[in-house]
């Protein structure tokens, strides 16, 4: 690879070849970085402040590493790199902008591909059964599924949901789009024009492929479960590679968890249950089609007696377990922690169990059914899906199995829980386990397969002096010594934007008489809060973000600020004001975030994935205003899991006679899940949401922090420490005063 200096450098090709290029430090020295973890096998913790460019800071090396492997005798598979992104935005931003650009004004010729989630392209069987009936339709989708068609006969049509120029809605799209649940594979009659298969055998020629966490981590447990299985032909998501850059790498421990978890879903077992005997829209049910050509006709019909039962089952298993939730007070949003079998009776564990075998039972038989008729040619599409389907409902009963166990041999290897899915004619209890920490997950079918990561993102650390400690124990980074780091540690570089003279950070003062938010009793907090952040949105030159630490919050807020707009549905404005009212829940977060661009005097009301991603140049949003400091609720299921265990650790503690009670408090606070947890996730979480506002070097604007604690308290100011500038503490009588200042003096 060419020394990157010799390209990122002021006189560098970037500067010549690139008319809008701009020199900058930090993105020179992280290129170095990444060219160094490429080229001696090793990891890179890179963080890289807004504005650094750190998309053309891994491409580059990327695509020189690229360019070098083509003229290496070996491999192909162990050369290729994957970037791994957190959103569909980047990477659609990546291909078409950052690809695009470097491979036409710099002359790069690495083949890169794009592959997105299967669900974000069109399955042309399912559009075209659905076709076939598409009188059954109401005349706007029927219209929506004709354009659909037009668009991708085209040449070159990718198939993906945000390429076409039809905006399918989500009603439609769920019957027109891949599902692996439903999917025949090898024997479905497209399979040589699969939007989705294409987009991998792409993948598969590719030296980059441009790809989202999702992917990623749903390949790496399946290559475990192959390497545990020793299955030598499982159907992987990405093609071998041994290179890897994970951007918005602060988000991986969350979205790995996913693809760790075990699930059981009445709902989605219901949905599946539904494609075999009464199909979907558009589409025949299976079983009948499967029956057709079995030899062994009392099969299908055992299997239809078992889907009857087993609806029965659920339904029972689903009244004791909806009932015995009764007066429980709810964790996060209607997500109840279960710490033990003993905190539902027992009733609910044996109707379950009911479950589980009704649903090993059934895909038993659906495995068998498939195997028989496998040799059926005209019948090959509907037994694949079976046979998927069947694949599917026997992992749903392995989930069920698991759940019991919590009691058993290492108890505290998962978080169980309950949530309440509203479906149309009643409520279903979803039970959830997902991995306390996805460290070993991590290391063992991630790290350890990889020559070279590259962990990136705007917001690691949290502190002014680059601690990354707590990211890096949640990553399982922690400790990990099978690849050094590139630079020897991890590395923090500063955004190039002036934020002294383009942002201004209010905070409440200490002093004031703002009152603490307290859990269960903050009726006047929050009528403060409402006051506080009316007047700041009537003084904003320009669109307003208003982050929440909750949907309580959320909901409290929008009840003080909407007004109806009348005549008009689902329409609100701000009292007082003209301003767009906008708010998470009244349309998809797309959609929303698409309103606020378009009206730059908005005010935008979300809560936490409105924290990141969220990207908004401009005057579009002059201010944000973050009323609490965004601390995980004590009733999540993760903090319940954490703080079971501080307070078995408290216990050792506390019984160990050699250590001074000096010695074992320092030891309780310091592994407290407070000063663990709490404080380093609140600090990442409100350097997301302050690095909402200023996108570009042009960009002003206001940050306003309602939360007084972080004047008041020790944490408070610790938090500060992380802050891109220093705040400036007034009276929250005063905070719309100061901002108007500030905005008048900007001109």
């Amino acid at each position: 690879m060419r020394d990157m200096r010799s390209i990122f450098g002021p006189e560098g090709l970037l500067s010549k070849g690139i008319d809008c290029f701009t020199y900058r430090s930090g993105q020179e020295q992280m290129a170095c970085l990444v060219s160094q973890a490429f080229g001696q096998d090793l990891f890179a913790i890179i963080e890289a402040g807004t504005g650094i460019g750190k998309s053309f800071a891994y491409l580059v090396p990327s695509m020189e590493y690229a360019g070098q492997s083509r003229s290496r005798l070996g491999d192909h598979d162990k050369l290729r790199t994957v970037i791994a992104t957190g959103t569909l935005n980047l990477m659609t931003q990546l291909y078409d902008k950052d690809v695009s650009l470097l491979q036409t004004r710099m002359g790069y010729t690495a083949n890169v591909s794009m592959l997105c989630g299967r669900g974000n392209y069109l399955c042309i069987r399912r559009w075209k059964e659905l076709f076939d009936v598409r009188d059954t339709l109401n005349p706007a989708q029927k219209r929506s599924l004709e354009k659909v068609g037009d668009e991708v006969v085209r040449d070159g049509a990718s198939g993906l949901r945000f390429r076409l120029e039809e905006k399918v809605g989500d009603a439609l799209w769920s019957s027109i789009r891949a599902d692996k649940d439903l999917c025949p594979a090898g024997s479905c009659p497209y399979i040589d024009e699969c939007f989705f298969y294409k987009a991998k055998a792409e993948a598969k020629k590719a030296d980059i492929v441009i790809t989202n966490h999702s992917l990623l981590f749903s390949d790496a447990r399946i290559k475990h479960d192959a390497r545990e299985n020793k299955e030598s032909g499982a159907d992987l998501v990405l093609p071998s590679f041994r290179h890897l850059v994970i951007d918005e790498a602060h988000g991986i421990q969350d979205n790995a968890a996913r693809f760790y978890a075990m699930s059981y879903d009445p709902l989605l077992l219901e949905g599946l249950l539904r494609h075999l005997v009464t199909g979907g829209k558009g589409s025949a049910p299976l079983i009948p089609q499967v029956a057709d050509v079995c030899d062994q006709p009392r099969l299908p019909m055992r299997i239809s007696r078992s889907i009857n039962e087993l609806r029965e089952l659920m339904l029972t298993a689903n009244e004791t377990l909806v009932a015995s939730l009764g007066s429980r007070e709810g964790g996060v949003e209607g997500e109840i922690p279960i710490a033990r079998k003993g905190d539902f009776p027992e009733a609910v564990w044996k109707n379950l169990a009911k479950v589980e075998e009704g649903c090993a039972d059934l895909a038993g038989d659906l495995h068998h059914l498939a195997k028989a008729c496998g040799g059926v040619k005209q019948a090959e599409d509907a037994v694949a899906q079976v046979d998927a389907i069947a694949t599917h409902i026997q992992e749903m009963a392995a989930s069920l199995s698991e759940l019991p166990k919590m009691d058993e041999a290492n108890p505290d290897a998962f978080i169980r829980s309950v949530r309440v899915r509203h479906g149309q004619r009643q409520d279903w209890a979803v039970l959830d386990m997902v991995p306390f920490s996805v460290a070993e997950q991590l290391r063992e079918d991630l790290y350890d397969q990889m020559r070279s990561i590259v962990f990136t993102s705007a917001t690691l650390s949290t502190g002014s002096s680059g601690d990354f400690s707590y990211w890096m124990r949640q990553s399982g980074l922690l400790g990990y010594r099978k690849h050094p780091l590139a630079g020897g540690n991890p590395v923090s570089f500063p955004s190039p934007f002036d934020f002294e003279r383009n942002m201004l950070i209010l905070t409440v003062r200490g002093d004031s008489s703002m009152p603490n938010w307290q859990a269960g009793s903050h009726q006047a907090y929050d009528e403060v809060v409402a006051q506080t952040v009316l007047s700041l949105i009537k003084v904003a030159k320009g669109g307003v973000l208003v982050l929440l630490a909750s949907y309580s919050d959320l909901y409290t807020l929008v009840k003080a600020l909407a007004v109806a707009q009348p005549g008009e549905k689902e329409s609100y404005r701000v009292r007082e004001t003209e301003r767009t009212l906008l708010f998470q829940g009244q349309a998809p977060r797309g959609k929303l975030t698409k309103a606020f661009l378009e009206d730059t005097d908005s005010v935008l009301l979300g809560t936490h994935s409105f924290w990141e991603g969220v990207d908004v140049p401009g005057s579009a949003l002059s201010m944000v205003v973050i009323p609490r400091i965004p601390f995980r609720n004590v009733r999540d299921p993760f903090m319940v899991k954490v703080d079971e265990l501080a307070h078995r650790r408290e216990a050792e503690v506390n019984a160990d006679k050699t250590l001074t009670d000096s010695q074992k408090r320092s030891i309780l606070w310091r592994e407290s899940p407070f000063s663990c947890y709490q404080v380093p996730y609140a600090t990442l979480m409100l350097r997301q949401g302050i690095g909402r506002l200023i996108r570009t070097s042009e960009d002003r604007g206001v940050v306003a922090l309602l939360d007084a604690r972080l004047e008041r308290l020790g944490y408070g100011k610790t938090m500060q420490k992380a802050f891109p500038t220093k705040a400036k503490a007034v009276d929250a009588e005063e905070m719309a005063q100061a901002a108007s200042r500030f905005f008048g003096a900007s001109g």
